[in-house]
């Protein structure tokens, strides 16, 4: 099997599958192909999959940009935000007050999670 290629830019299509690697080396792959992202872009995506479930956008904010005001951190959300829906559309369910992974996306440490919970609760042979 080839090597993914890198691809940059917009995602013409909602309906991609998006896998994101957390586990060993970040990154994220699109319909199967490496994806780059910016530094904050990645920063905000690996902080969403690390933390899983609903977000809330000020927490999300402060934690990524605390050295800031809370209004600077949250225009810096926003803008990072944006440029990762135009660069990933739809990677991000985006609430009013908070921010989850949509259902698309595929996140290796969560396959791996459910993988060993899967085995600790299986039926063993006597």
């Amino acid at each position: 099997m080839p090597p993914p290629t890198s691809t940059r830019g917009s995602a013409r299509r909602s309906d991609h599958e998006v896998a994101v690697r957390v586990l060993g080396h970040f990154g994220v792959d699109l319909d199967g192909h490496r994806h780059e992202l910016t530094h904050s872009e990645a920063r905000l995506l690996a902080l969403v999959c690390l933390r899983g479930g609903d977000i809330g956008r000020e927490w999300l904010a402060g934690r990524l940009w605390g050295d800031v005001t809370t209004s600077t951190a949250m225009r810096r959300l926003r803008s990072t935000m944006s440029r990762l829906h135009h660069s990933v559309p739809g990677v991000l369910r985006r609430g009013r007050d908070d921010i989850g992974l949509s259902g698309v996306v595929r996140v290796d440490l969560h396959d791996a999670r459910d993988r060993a919970r899967q085995l600790l609760h299986a039926d063993t042979d006597p």
